[in-house]
């Protein structure tokens, strides 16, 4: 696990919603954090609101726009300066659908991107750091994607999609990006979450009733960072469901990956010609095979041992 005890935080887009909850508990942990967002007035609030339970010198306001790669610097120097070094950054400024494709895309892709090259540079043990951890918001819409096709989601989509991606390749980096400079990345994808975000595109119950799962308090996404952060897995992409515990999604992707060559020589050997074949019965496939070898292997031993 990772202790973020006595250590220092920046939380973009943290004046309000899963932001302000991800600084709520990382202050009960011990954490300074400092809060960040382009709406200062609302920054200011949320710090006073802080400050006032758990001091204030735990928690500061620097206000940023992501989309700027020089206030992300700035950002990042003035945080450091008054909370001292930089362990953790949590990259979770976002919008919803309504300003368009292409700001979700500045905001929630490219924003991300500047803040882990920041972290890279900040973090990295060969260049002077000390090692930290990145943390990702991401959604579950990043996994499934929305059932929609107005254009009006695709920046969103693509951006949570894009950021799930980057997490995971964090993960598979050689050399291993955590023995050799003390870093590592995962990403969290909550459901449907109460927040001015969601409520102020979609209604919470209609949610509730066409998917049979309730909407998520915030408290409980910030419960489930520190959750993550005790598991503390490198490239760890973590679906957030109310009720449910956290796991890092395994990546079937790989499985297919590994598995559709070996198909292709099998096919080739016996000489069957085939073009096409069914992705989900192919995986289930995987699955069965891979279940079956477990069996076998654990028969011999039983049989022997």
């Amino acid at each position: 696990m990772f202790d973020v005890s006595g250590k220092s935080a920046i939380i973009t887009g943290s004046a309000q919603g899963l932001g302000k909850q991800y600084a709520i508990h990382l202050l009960q942990e011990g954490a300074k954090v400092c809060i960040s967002d382009v709406n200062e007035k609302l920054g200011q609030e949320t710090v006073a609101e802080l400050g006032k339970k758990f001091g204030k010198d735990k928690v500061i306001f620097v206000k940023c726009d992501v989309t700027q790669e020089e206030q992300l610097r700035q950002l990042w120097e003035e945080a450091a300066s008054k909370l001292g070094y930089i362990s953790v950054l949590i990259n979770n400024a976002g919008v919803n659908f309504a300003p368009g494709w292409k700001r979700s895309v500045d905001i929630m892709l490219l924003g991300v991107v500047h803040g882990m090259q920041l972290a890279r540079e900040k973090m990295d043990k060969s260049k002077g750091g000390q090692g930290g951890r990145i943390i990702n918001t991401a959604s579950i819409a990043g996994l499934s994607g929305f059932p929609s096709a107005l254009t009006e989601c695709m920046g969103y989509t693509m951006s949570k999609w894009a950021v799930v991606g980057l997490t995971r390749n964090f993960g598979m980096a050689k050399p291993d990006l955590f023995e050799s400079e003390g870093i590592k990345c995962y990403a969290l994808c909550p459901w449907y979450t109460d927040t001015t975000l969601v409520t102020d595109m979609m209604n919470l119950k209609t949610i509730e009733k066409h998917s049979g799962i309730r909407v998520m308090d915030p408290s409980e996404v910030g419960k489930a960072l520190l959750d993550a952060i005790r598991m503390d897995s490198n490239g760890a992409i973590i679906p957030i469901f109310p009720d449910a515990p956290i796991m890092a999604l395994p990546n079937l992707n790989s499985i297919v990956l590994v598995a559709l060559p070996t198909l292709g020589k099998v096919l080739k050997a016996l000489n069957w010609k085939v073009s096409t074949v069914n992705g989900n019965l192919f995986l289930g496939g995987c699955f069965l095979l891979a279940f079956l070898a477990l069996y076998l292997a654990w028969s011999l031993v039983s049989l022997f041992f």
